[in-house]
């Protein structure tokens, strides 16, 4: 801040959560108070002007709740875009970029039934819309989504996103369910449009969907965060479960028909979940895998300072060491093309358990670890899901349920 010299830092030294407070150099403290605080969730961060007329000017702060809400203190990129969300009702609106004078605002519109769109507010008055991801989806056929949360066997609380096929209710009965843990483990997931288009797929087809944000998440407070170290396939798995178990108990889901697919330590999870005793699964997916974390936690990252402190937190029960438990059906698929977590992940788990569980391997063809994927990856490996879980998922597939 160029008037008192100070720096804005963002930190969770005084809370579980992050907080955005003032820090003077010269007197090497904080200020008594924070900044911008938040009850329940973090400060995901600050919004500063970057026009002639307001540079270094602090506009707003984003609140990293279910999904990051930016609010705005400065008062025209307010009342812009309160106006705008008027007019996108159950809508996320985020202003992405702006002229000198606001005659001219960027903004994106998304939800969870709604794919992100683009659009230009021009002087005040006209939005013209530039364009939109999967243009072709209608939101009625999306279902609802909420955040919820869940109490794990040892008392922590989790938080986790339900998705549920649009038009259904408890009265139609129990759903199959596909639990769905995010990448990372170091990451979380957030309400709106799922970007990589597999919840609306899967709901679309009369799937439930949870997305647990378990012990190892970051950004929901530092407690769920480390709590995760040195738990994979341990306390981390347990979480998965004790998701499947309150499901049931909710009525939700339907004990006979629980799937957990996940991606990238998604698929790490999956794979866990084929070899934990007691697995309430009837099948798994395991995209893009880590099979051995052996072989992982001197590697997993470029920066040698987190390979040194984080990379010790990477360890719990190895699923490599442990594939003569097997005992639940599996599918595996990797992009030949992935260099994060290369393919001989998943060909080893898939070598050592193919004669113990009915088993599947499928390498995607010029397929990368991240996003952006090509359209035709979209297509082999949607298709792909759909049909392991209607057809092979445990005997006959859910289709035979």
């Amino acid at each position: 801040d160029e008037g008192t010299g100070k720096y804005y830092a963002l930190t969770d030294q005084f809370s579980d959560l992050v907080q955005a407070w003032m820090y003077d150099p010269k007197t090497r403290e904080f200020d008594d108070e924070p900044l911008v605080a938040h009850g329940k969730f973090s400060i995901g961060g600050l919004v500063f002007g970057n026009q002639k007329s307001n540079f270094n000017t602090l506009l707003g702060f984003t609140v990293a709740g279910p999904t990051f809400e930016t609010t705005y203190v400065d008062a025209d990129m307010r009342s812009i875009h309160e106006g705008l969300k008027l007019v996108y009702p159950d809508q996320t609106v985020s202003i992405t970029d702006y002229n000198d004078g606001l005659s001219r605002v960027l903004f994106s519109t998304q939800s969870a039934s709604h794919p992100p769109a683009y659009h230009l507010l021009i002087d005040r008055k006209q939005v013209k819309t530039l364009g939109s991801q999967r243009s072709w989806i209608d939101s009625k056929d999306i279902g609802k989504q909420k955040w919820v949360t869940y109490t794990a066997r040892d008392g922590l609380e989790i938080p986790a996103i339900l998705d549920l096929p649009a038009g259904w209710s408890k009265k139609d009965g129990p759903l199959p369910v596909v639990i769905n843990p995010h990448g990372g483990p170091w990451a979380r997931d957030t309400t709106g449009w799922d970007v990589s288009g597999w919840v609306p797929f899967l709901t679309s087809r009369g799937y439930a969907v949870l997305r647990p944000q378990y012990r190892g998440s970051s950004g929901l407070g530092r407690k769920l965060w480390l709590a995760g170290d040195r738990e994979w396939g341990k306390a981390m798995q347990d979480d998965l479960d004790d998701g499947t178990k309150w499901l049931v108990e909710q009525g939700i889901a339907d004990p006979k028909k629980l799937v957990v697919f996940g991606y990238s330590y998604g698929g790490f999870a999956a794979i866990a979940a084929t070899v934990r005793p007691d697995s309430p699964f009837r099948c798994a997916i395991a995209g893009a895998p880590v099979s051995d974390i052996g072989r992982l936690s001197s590697t997993w990252s470029e920066n040698r300072f987190q390979c040194l402190l984080q990379g010790e937190t990477v360890t719990g029960m190895n699923p490599i060491k442990n594939m003569d438990k097997a005992h639940v059906p599996i599918l595996l698929y990797v992009g030949n093309r992935d260099v994060r977590t290369p393919s001989w992940h998943a060909e080893n788990f898939y070598d050592g358990v193919k004669d113990r569980v009915p088993a599947q391997l499928k390498l995607i063809d010029d397929m990368p670890h991240q996003l952006p994927w090509y359209y035709r990856h979209h297509m082999e490996t949607l298709t792909l899901i759909e049909n392991y879980l209607a057809n092979d998922c445990g005997p006959g597939g859910i289709k035979s349920l």
